[in-house]
């Protein structure tokens, strides 16, 4: 309890106070329900345990990590190590040591080669083909197979065969791929899209190897040379053709939940975990452990329903987004591991504008702006009302016991629209009403969400009017427009004015209106130097930096 007070200590007292308003976990749905994915991520992650955070439950004591052993967690699903189907975002993680991606994304979110030395697009009987030629020296572990495009053709086929397959959606853009070589590889699409290079992210597997041998065969900087019930083995790669890491062993422990590996983080049995627990830093051992924030794609907003007669107004949108108070509701519902933003483009993405105004928090000016729109306070000033329309709705939130953040984030936001003259009912919504909201077979006033977007942005399936997810039922021309000359640029001048004109059209019309970016705690033993703010998305990417020191439990 005293870790908790000094690392939460304006925000423990509200947690205690609302520990009855509990929020968001969900599960994965079929590719259509793409909303999901955002609370997919936070289920996957472990987030929003209770207010106090998870018990540690006692482990045996902890025995210093052998010197260049890395000892990190994965939940024991039972599932077998599949790089095309992780089951977890920790099994994600750990294939990423593995596996090399096809072509990568930077820190920043631009494409960089990877396998993929170069790629080239042209025009063919009417469709874009982007030819890639290959690294020709890259070997899968233990065997004298190189890496080829025929590798990556079967790679391609087995993620369009498998609708689990994360890899799969962006993939769908390709009418057709060959190998026209060892180290030639060309994909055709029907129409000149920089942006579908972004499908080509994804981990080779061998064509000899996939799901023929019982341990998996990669070409990254760890090779596994063990699994079973207790834990999986990889040592270092010393072929591997990159700046080889400085660790040598990654040993990754199975424990059947998060609760029991942030015990076991707790008593030093493992050296590191990423978590969205809001508690995190109460297992911060001050001396010992270190806590890190990074940013994840999860973007949490407001889905106004654009048939509500009252969210429907332009002045009543922008006078909710004036009157949020971001840094607040991050503080009181999530701790502070929420990056406020307006927009779902996190500011260290290539991207992002800093140029572009944001929206203030602005008491005062979203007060006018309703005044102005012709809005007045009741007879009775329960809220405020225009021409007998009351300025009211209803706020909808999926709710579990596990997980009380989004629920309390909903009733903070109510409670900071009331001092507008807005009454918002929260309505808590069971996992059966939130699927039919997914699915469009129910509608509410307006939905708070989390949705996790692609590193390479595509909103198209919720901004546009025609799109697959468009659940409230937003139409604007002009963002339509900006949409699909992102989607279709030849370059990427062409996808950077595109995506401002698209950040413009959201801040003006507000189809959504965004609170910001999911944040993880990095916990890690502080052997571990040189463990810069990563990207949740980037973390394991970022190992070959890493250096580890002395493991001293006695310290």
């Amino acid at each position: 309890m005293r870790f908790i007070k000094n690392a939460f200590n304006n925000t423990l007292q509200y947690a205690l106070k609302h520990l009855r308003q509990l929020g968001l976990g969900l599960r994965q749905l079929a590719l259509h329900r793409i909303l999901l994915l955002g609370v997919v991520a936070s289920l996957l992650a472990g987030c929003g345990q209770s207010g106090l955070g998870p018990t540690p439950q006692p482990l045996p004591s902890a025995e210093p990590a052998p010197p260049g052993e890395l000892r990190l967690y994965l939940p024991n699903d039972g599932s077998a190590p599949d790089p095309l189907v992780p089951k977890s975002r920790q099994m994600q993680q750990a294939m990423s040591l593995v596996f090399d991606n096809f072509i990568d994304f930077t820190d920043d979110g631009r494409l960089v080669e990877n396998l993929a030395l170069t790629w080239q697009d042209s025009t063919q009987n009417g469709e874009t083909c982007w030819t890639f030629t290959l690294r020709e020296d890259i070997e899968f572990h233990g065997t004298s197979n190189k890496v080829t495009a025929h590798d990556v053709v079967f790679t391609m086929d087995q993620i369009m065969a498998n609708a689990n397959s994360p890899y799969r959606s962006a993939l769908t853009a390709a009418t057709r791929y060959e190998a026209t070589g060892d180290y030639t590889l060309r994909v055709y699409c029907a129409k000149p899209m920089r942006t579908f290079l972004r499908a080509m992210v994804f981990p080779v597997v061998s064509e000899h190897a996939y799901g023929q041998t019982e341990l998996p065969i990669g070409s990254g900087p760890f090779r596994v040379t063990a699994n079973d019930d207790q834990a999986m083995v990889m040592i270092k790669n010393q072929k591997w053709w990159r700046q080889l890491p400085d660790i040598e062993t990654v040993t990754l422990r199975y424990f059947k939940d998060e609760p029991a590996a942030l015990a076991a983080f707790s008593n030093r049995q493992i050296d590191m975990l990423s978590t969205l627990n809001r508690t995190a830093a109460s297992y911060q051992n001050y001396g010992r452990s270190q806590v890190i924030s990074c940013v994840t794609q999860t973007y949490q907003c407001l889905l106004p329903n654009f048939n509500n007669s009252v969210l429907a107004q332009s002045a009543v949108r922008r006078a909710i987004a004036t009157a949020l108070d971001k840094d607040t509701l991050s503080a009181r519902a999530y701790c502070n591991f929420l990056l406020p933003s307006d927009t779902p483009l996190t500011p260290d993405d290539w991207l992002y504008n800093p140029a572009l105004e944001q929206i203030s928090y602005d008491l005062k000016l979203a007060k006018q702006l309703l005044e102005d729109a012709g809005w007045r306070w009741s007879d009775d000033h329960q809220c405020l009302i225009k021409s007998g329309m009351e300025l009211k709705f209803e706020l909808a939130v999926y709710d579990s016991l596990q997980y009380p953040e989004h629920l309390e984030a909903a009733h903070e936001i109510a409670r900071q629209l009331g001092l507008i003259g807005c009454r918002v009912t929260v309505n808590p919504l069971t996992m059966a009403e939130y699927d039919e909201i997914i699915t469009k077979d129910k509608s509410v006033d307006c939905l708070y969400t989390g949705i996790t977007f692609s590193r390479m942005p595509d909103w198209d399936f919720l901004l546009n009017t025609m799109g697959s997810s468009n659940i409230m039922h937003t139409s604007f021309s002009a963002l339509d427009g900006a949409l699909s000359r992102y989607k279709e640029a030849a370059t990427e001048e062409d996808c950077k004015l595109a995506m401002q004109d698209i950040c413009t059209q959201i801040r003006e019309n507000l189809p959504l209106i965004g609170i910001g970016f999911r944040q993880e705690a990095v916990l890690a033993n502080l052997r571990i130097n040189k463990l810069e703010k990563p990207r949740s998305d980037m973390l394991m990417q970022s190992i070959r930096q890493w250096e580890l020191g002395q493991d001293d439990v006695a310290q």
